[in-house]
């Protein structure tokens, strides 16, 4: 019979060690979980308040008198029109973009209805539309993403939480169960 309580208490043993290092384990995952999830509400934070200086800024649309100066000021040969390049210096005077040549062009080509090859002052006033529009549209799309990331992360961490709950349970089981053997056998060696 003694034979038996060691063997029992051998293998409550080697669960116990099993369970808790399953616990820590499950601990380091939680925290890691924890640290994942708080960068992404930290990046949900970030992109909500870009979002907002964006909308402040779409509402204060720039007036066309100031689209006018900033066509002026770019329009370096005084054609009023914007080449590639001017429609560059333009674009960062007006929304802080720093297009390529060859995204400018891109837009040049898009924009310029009658393909003339360069931008006049409506087309460059349904450029700057398109780009606000295109920037609120993306900063949404982002924050849905995040938003869907943090869900997520935070789904993973409540079940690790669960986890590492039934751990500390189960291991509080073994603790019971080795005590119990300890009292069978000083019981028995008596």
């Amino acid at each position: 019979f003694p034979e038996w309580v060691d063997l029992i208490v051998a293998l409550r043993r080697a669960q116990l060690e099993f369970m808790q290092g399953a616990l820590v384990t499950l601990r380091a995952e939680s925290a890691a979980h924890k640290s994942a999830l708080d960068a992404r509400e930290k990046e949900v934070t970030t992109l909500r308040a870009e979002l907002e200086v964006l909308k402040a800024q779409a509402s204060q649309a720039l007036t066309l008198d100031e689209l006018r100066a900033a066509c002026a000021r770019a329009d370096h040969n005084k054609s009023g029109k914007l080449s590639h390049r001017e429609l560059r210096a333009a674009l960062r005077s007006i929304t802080g973009l720093d297009p390529s040549f060859d995204e400018a062009g891109k837009l040049l080509a898009r924009f310029d209805k009658d393909g003339d090859g360069v931008m006049d002052f409506g087309e460059f006033v349904t450029l700057v539309a398109a780009l606000r529009r295109a920037q609120l549209e993306y900063m949404r799309h982002e924050i849905s993403s995040r938003r869907q990331e943090v869900a997520t992360l935070r789904a993973a961490l409540e079940a690790r939480d669960r986890e590492l709950g039934a751990a500390r349970s189960a291991s509080g089981v073994v603790v019971s169960l080795r005590a119990a053997l300890q009292t069978l056998r000083t019981e028995n060696a008596q």
